[in-house]
């Protein structure tokens, strides 16, 4: 069995265009379905800077509508670099890619960014997802999907 940390959208990191909650609620039901361990947490920053030990850690969240201390932004870059120097897997969902555009190394954590006036998304269709099951234990059990969402470009 896995440990999942969910790091949920809420205060600065919320946006009126996405229901984090909602969305973190679903990951969390999906990531359990499967037997592993889930805890979700809405305190975005300490979550970050402080996540334990985790297997995996579920970034959903969005950009801040103002700048955040860099202090915090240095603290959770720390936080997550500590995770995956362990082994630990992260997932960057959705509009996350947008956030902590401060933070020097998040774009080569999630492995890509969001580059505004460049980077966009088609309008939302049906696409298929293949999972490589044996990538990671999170992922074990799950099997390719069709999905009705947006991708970003």
């Amino acid at each position: 069995m896995a440990e999942a940390l969910i790091i949920s959208g809420t205060g600065d990191y919320s946006d009126p265009w996405h229901r984090f909650g909602d969305t973190s609620l679903r990951l969390m039901e999906i990531i359990a379905e499967l037997g592993h361990q889930v805890t979700v947490s809405g305190a975005v920053e300490q979550a970050l800077a402080e996540p334990g030990e985790p297997d995996l850690i579920v970034v959903n969240i969005g950009n801040p509508r103002e700048a955040r201390p860099q202090s915090r932004i240095h603290a959770a870059e720390r936080g997550l670099d500590r995770h995956l120097q362990r082994g630990g897997a992260l997932l960057g969902i959705h509009v996350s890619a947008t956030s902590m555009t401060t933070m020097s190394t998040w774009s080569t954590m999630l492995g890509g960014h969001w580059m505004r006036n460049r980077t966009m998304h088609p309008k939302q269709d049906l696409f298929s997802v293949v999972v490589h099951s044996d990538a990671h234990p999170i992922v074990r059990g799950l099997t390719d999907f069709t999905v009705f969402d947006e991708r970003y470009s």
